[in-house]
């Protein structure tokens, strides 16, 4: 057994109204599939942070630093729900700053300029290093956009790093 990372027990973080922090991409995967959902893949996340536009930030093409948690203006990170005007086009809050999210995907920094077109489901490569998105409360500006990409070991647990759930989308539904 190990010992729970400090921040486990900061005052500033993990509160009930607050995205959990110090998860690490087993602990992720597992409370997803607990509540029958799935982590996103890295396609996925991008779709809802960029939307059907392709924007550069989840709110669009200009920055805003009122629309995101990043850069440590705060000194934790913000309540889910912070920021309604710096949601995605699908309705997405915090897809830029706040934390870093766990994705399924496996990290390969070249993937993208061989994957395919539709709904690529991340490299087939195994290791020991996971793609994470969307920058975090700590982070400079550069790593908020909703392209920007970031890779960790299964074991990392920071005080930046979080996740969201997802699941399939019924096709009967879907437009």
């Amino acid at each position: 057994n190990h010992p729970a990372p400090a921040y486990w027990d900061d005052p500033r973080l993990n509160k009930p109204e607050q995205p959990v922090v110090g998860v690490n991409w087993y602990d992720a995967k597992a409370y997803c599939e607990y509540r029958g959902k799935r982590l996103p893949t890295e396609a996925e996340w991008e779709k809802a942070a960029r939307g059907p536009h392709g924007n550069l930030y989840p709110w669009g093409n200009e920055f805003d630093p009122r629309k995101a948690n990043y850069g440590k203006d705060h000194d934790a990170t913000m309540p889910v729900g912070s920021y309604p005007e710096g949601a995605s086009y699908y309705g997405a809050y915090h897809m830029a700053g706040n934390v870093f999210e766990w994705v399924s995907d496996w990290y390969d920094p070249d993937y993208y300029k061989h994957a395919p077109a539709k709904n690529p489901q991340g490299p087939d490569k195994k290791g020991v290093v996971r793609s994470i998105r969307g920058g975090s409360w700590h982070s400079p500006m550069a790593d908020v956009t909703a392209s920007a990409r970031g890779r960790g070991g299964f074991a990392l647990q920071t005080h930046g790093t979080g996740f969201r759930c997802a699941r399939d989308v019924d096709e009967r539904t879907e437009q």
